[in-house]
C-alpha cells in the first residue's frame, strides 16, 4: 500500500460533483458555505481504501462516484470508488509502458483525470508520446489516443480539461511544444495549436469568457 483515500463525514451532498484539477470552475472555489472549522480524524473520518501503487493526481467526485489514478510498477491504472462507502467498484490498468524519467517529487500517475458524468479521462505518458483514454462510468474503455511526442527531464503532468465536446490538454515539453483539443466521443484531434516556447510545464489551461468570447488560458504562457 502506497496510500490511502478517505471520505469525510461532512462531505457535500451527492448532487454537488467536483469534476477535475481544481473543481468545476478550474479555480479550486467552491460556493459550499457548510465547511467545517475543525477537523477531527476519530470523528469526521468515515471509511479509508488503501490504494496501490503511488500516484500524486487529485481524486475527482462525480454523484455516487470517486475516481483516482495510480501507478504499479509498468501499469497506470484507473481506480473507481463508491463515494459513500469507499469500496472499489472497478479498477482498469489503462496503460503498460516502461517508467519514464521523472524528478524525485514527481511520479508516474500526476494527472488528474477529468468527468462529465458519462466519460471519464484520463492522461499519461507513453514512454515518448502523450496518452489520453476515455472510459465510461462502469470502466469500459471508449477510446485511445496519443495526440503528440512528449518529452521533459522532470516527466510528465498534463491534466485534462473538459470544454464542450472537446477534451483540452497541455502538450509544453522540452521541444515544439502545442496544445490540443481531441473530440470528446472518439479521441480524434480537433485542433492542435502550436506554442512558442520549448520548455516544460505542468501547468493546467484554465477556460474563461472575455468580450463575450470563449478562450483559453494556460498559466505561465506569457513566459
Amino acid at each position: 500500500m502506497a496510500g490511502v483515500l478517505s471520505g469525510a463525514a461532512w462531505s457535500v451532498s451527492a448532487e454537488e460533483t467536483w469534476p477535475g484539477w481544481r473543481g468545476p470552475r478550474g479555480d479550486g472555489s467552491s460556493p459550499d458555505r457548510e465547511v467545517p472549522l475543525k477537523w477531527d480524524v476519530e470523528k469526521d473520518v468515515v471509511w479509508k481504501t488503501a490504494i496501490p501503487g503511488k500516484g500524486h493526481a487529485s481524486p475527482i467526485v462525480w454523484t455516487k462516484d470517486v475516481f483516482v489514478v495510480t501507478a504499479v510498477d509498468e501499469e497506470r491504472q484507473l481506480m473507481c470508488l463508491d463515494r459513500k462507502s469507499g469500496k472499489v467498484k472497478w479498477t482498469r490498468t489503462v496503460l503498460k509502458a516502461n517508467p519514464e524519467r521523472v524528478h524525485r517529487k514527481n511520479i508516474l500517475a500526476s494527472s488528474t483525470p477529468a468527468t462529465d458524468g458519462e466519460r471519464v479521462n484520463v492522461s499519461f505518458l507513453d514512454v515518448d508520446k502523450m496518452y489520453v483514454a476515455a472510459y465510461d462510468i462502469l470502466g469500459e474503455k471508449l477510446w485511445e489516443a496519443r495526440p503528440g511526442v512528449f518529452s521533459s527531464i522532470h516527466g510528465y503532468c498534463a491534466s485534462p480539461v473538459l470544454w464542450n465536446e472537446k477534451v483540452i490538454v497541455n502538450g509544453d515539453h522540452d521541444g515544439e511544444s502545442y496544445l490540443v483539443a481531441l473530440d470528446r466521443k472518439n479521441g480524434k484531434t480537433l485542433w492542435k495549436t502550436m506554442r512558442p516556447n520549448r520548455t516544460r510545464s505542468a501547468t493546467t489551461s484554465w477556460w474563461f469568457r472575455t468580450a463575450g468570447r470563449r478562450a483559453a488560458w494556460k498559466p505561465g504562457a506569457e513566459n
